[in-house]
């Protein structure tokens, strides 16, 4: 037997936005502060040397974003599998419309974990990339399950690497630490605990929850560096070299 995913915190900011008087207003509460924390990340000064690096180059550099989402839109190809107000190219990474030997730069943030064959995305980032090309690549770890439309994996920092074997890897860690996974888990947990399996009870806590738990993300500026961060991360990223 199946079960029908929850909406979540957005499904119901999403009708309570349709309200006619305080539509807006009362929206903006529902709008929980994020539980991720990204200065001091590695990943976040590794990804900016990377995109400095390849638009240094005296070469017109070619760039693209897998994703449009994730905001990486001056001088970046976005490619996404839908329009979303962002998308340069609307296409299926498993097959993008590029010839070999494209691509001087491909970002991949938050993506992987929503196909269903991320073995042939990595293949046609290799494909596409020219030789001495860079890969940045993001993958959830320890967090909840958000379909968009589908959620399937998550990856360790040895599973993002080997999901990218075929590069020659740069540099690999934590993106998101276990501070912001935490924050994330005991939001999610409470609202469950709390939710007497109702969805409105659900989507509520999560609201509540998420105002009393986001301020727990901030260790994260201690911890994201921590030689240990890894075991639950919330997130992992990979950089790597076309051979």
């Amino acid at each position: 037997m199946t079960s029908t995913p929850l909406l979540g915190s957005s499904g119901i900011r999403a009708r309570v936005l349709r309200l006619p008087i305080c539509g807006k207003l009362i929206n903006r509460f529902l709008d929980v502060p994020s539980p991720f924390f990204h200065k001091n990340s590695p990943a976040d000064n590794a990804l900016a040397q990377l995109i400095e690096h390849t638009f240094q180059q005296d070469t017109r550099p070619w760039a693209l974003n897998i994703g449009s989402r994730s905001q990486h839109k001056e001088k970046i190809l976005n490619l996404d599998i839908m329009q979303n107000g962002e998308a340069d190219v609307i296409a299926d990474a498993t097959y993008m419309p590029f010839m070999d030997n494209t691509f001087d730069l491909i970002i991949n943030i938050a993506v992987m974990e929503h196909t269903q064959a991320p073995h042939i995305i990595a293949s046609e980032c290799y494909r596409i990339l020219k030789p001495g090309g860079k890969l940045y690549c993001a993958i959830p770890f320890f967090q909840m399950y958000h379909p968009d439309p589908i959620d399937i994996q998550r990856y360790t920092i040895t599973g993002i690497a080997n999901l990218f074997k075929e590069f020659k890897p740069i540099e690999s860690g934590v993106e998101l630490g276990p501070a912001s996974a935490l924050s994330l888990t005991l939001r999610e947990f409470f609202a469950i605990l709390f939710s007497c399996n109702s969805t409105l009870l659900y989507n509520l806590f999560q609201v509540f929850f998420g105002y009393l738990t986001y301020p727990i993300k901030f260790l994260d500026y201690f911890l994201v560096r921590n030689r240990f961060a890894f075991m639950i991360a919330c997130s992992v990223y990979f950089v790597g070299e076309k051979r």
